[in-house]
């Protein structure tokens, strides 16, 4: 790459013929970038300019394939094109026999000055953690480029890898995990995986194997399966609660609504008017079965409440009379204050309603009165009928939503990768909507919780005080990483 002065010096006999052939429609377009560069040439030199890359092979195949990489190396300077035509190819071909000719080849440019210093790779990406950065990466061009990962520097760091299966995006965000957590931390970071295909498995298993015996909880792999022993209640709310926190009720209507959609088109039937439904009946749910009829306790429904409150000594405070009209509410408070907090958190979820029950509540009067007479697009199917079967569908299709919550995840659990090979649906309309449910789901269960320092204040109002201390150590907990 060379850069001359003398540009329009150059250029003045060209200018000359041109003047006297402009005429010409042909030659007019040249003689107007003469006499513009002339013009800038008054305020900025314009200089002569050449650039001149050149590779070899022992073969086509070799020489291609270099010629490639050329190009590669020269657009990677970010700031220019590149092109294997050439204006004179016999001129191009004759420069390059021995002795053929006294110069390289290249056709001269003549651009302003600022324009061609822009052309230098002078402006090349570098690091801002230069001997800093915890991973070492790659340009395009294959230069080194390092990387701190959760540095100060940053707000959010998004690492986007697609491709083909076998091109190495698990390897790739395995390894970045993998840097977070061998960085010199007292605790583990919170990590959240929801994969397809096991390979994080094979890092939660690295991690625990890593671990104490004490603190292997802090790691688990989930391979999902669609079954009661993995049921997680849809409508469980934050332990100590009676109603409803936003975060959950927009994640409660999500997965109702996709229960909703009709395979065909990819949306739910009415879509402004289902979710108007699914909505007013999640708040008619957590008014009936938390405000106006909270379900009663029933003994042998849950050993651990049982043992509980015998250990405790807390039913021998109370007569039949007053345990046959006692809610699961009112048990859970008692073994919270005794400090049975595992069985309390039992007895809690046996006080949330359940999908089935849900649905059922659709013939509220409150909802016919509104939506009564609304018919499905294109149907004469009542769109409240279309939505129960709907529900009741989804409540045979998915058990593992449709029940009281078995499947508990300790709080003290920060790396989790949930599987879904065995869930996941297949490439038909209804198969993607199964999938897309599942990574609803496997979302919540591994990280629903990372937003809640985010409704700090909505949490503190909502729950009675005795239930503040857990709350602001999870809270804190997430809010700092500690």
């Amino acid at each position: 790459m060379d850069l001359m002065p003398g540009g329009m010096k150059a250029l003045n006999l060209k200018k000359t013929l041109l003047t006297y052939s402009s005429f010409i429609s042909a030659v007019r377009p040249m003689y107007e970038s003469v006499m513009t560069l002339a013009a800038t040439d008054e305020k900025e030199p314009v200089c002569i300019m050449t650039i001149m890359a050149s590779t070899w092979g022992k073969t086509r195949e070799i020489c291609t394939r270099n010629q490639a990489i050329l190009k590669s190396a020269i657009e990677g300077w970010g700031v220019c094109g590149t092109t294997t035509t050439f204006g004179d190819p016999r001129r191009a071909w004759v420069n390059t026999i021995l002795a053929a000719s006294g110069g390289s080849g290249p056709v001269p440019l003549y651009p302003p000055l600022s324009h061609a210093i822009s052309l230098f790779p002078l402006n090349r990406a570098g690091s801002v953690w230069r001997g800093k950065g915890n991973l070492m990466l790659h340009t395009e061009d294959g230069s080194a480029f390092e990387v701190g990962l959760a540095s100060s520097q940053q707000n959010k760091h998004t690492e986007l890898a697609p491709g083909d299966p076998g091109l190495g995006k698990s390897v790739l965000i395995n390894t970045l995990s993998e840097i977070q957590i061998s960085s010199a931390q007292k605790n583990l970071p919170f990590i959240a995986y929801i994969d397809k295909g096991y390979s994080a498995q094979g890092l939660v298993q690295l991690i625990r194997d890593s671990l104490p015996p004490e603190r292997k909880d802090e790691a688990v792999g989930i391979i999902l399966s669609n079954d009661p022993e993995y049921t997680r209640n849809l409508f469980d709310v934050m332990y100590g609660a009676k109603s409803l926190l936003r975060r959950k009720k927009n994640f409660m209507s999500s997965v109702l609504c996709a229960l909703c959609v009709d395979t065909g088109t990819g949306q739910p039937c009415n879509p402004g008017d289902t979710r108007q439904i699914i909505n007013q009946l999640i708040e008619l749910a957590f008014k009936e079965y938390g405000e106006n009829n909270p379900r009663l306790y029933r003994a042998s429904t849950e050993d651990l409440v049982d043992s509980a409150l015998q250990d405790s000594g807390l039913y021998e405070k109370h007569d039949a009379a007053w345990w046959a009209r006692s809610t699961w509410f009112e048990v859970r408070d008692m073994l919270h204050n005794a400090g049975y907090i595992m069985a309390a958190q039992r007895a809690h979820y046996q006080a949330m309603p359940q999908l089935p029950e849900v649905s059922s509540m659709l013939g509220h009067t409150s909802l016919r009165d509104v939506f009564g007479t609304v018919q499905r697009d294109g149907s004469n199917e009542l769109l409240l009928d279309y939505i129960r079967r709907a529900l009741e569908q989804g409540h045979n299709d998915y058990p593992m939503i449709s029940g009281y919550t078995r499947f508990m995840i300790n709080p003290e659990t920060r790396v989790i990768a949930v599987d879904l090979n065995n869930v996941a649906g297949d490439k038909t309309p209804a198969g993607r909507l199964k999938t897309g449910i599942m990574y609803l789901l496997a979302g919540q269960i591994a990280g629903g919780d990372f937003t809640l320092p985010q409704y700090r204040d909505e949490v503190l109002k909502q729950l009675p005080r005795e239930y503040h201390e857990i709350a602001l150590k999870r809270i804190n907990q997430l809010d700092s990483g500690g």
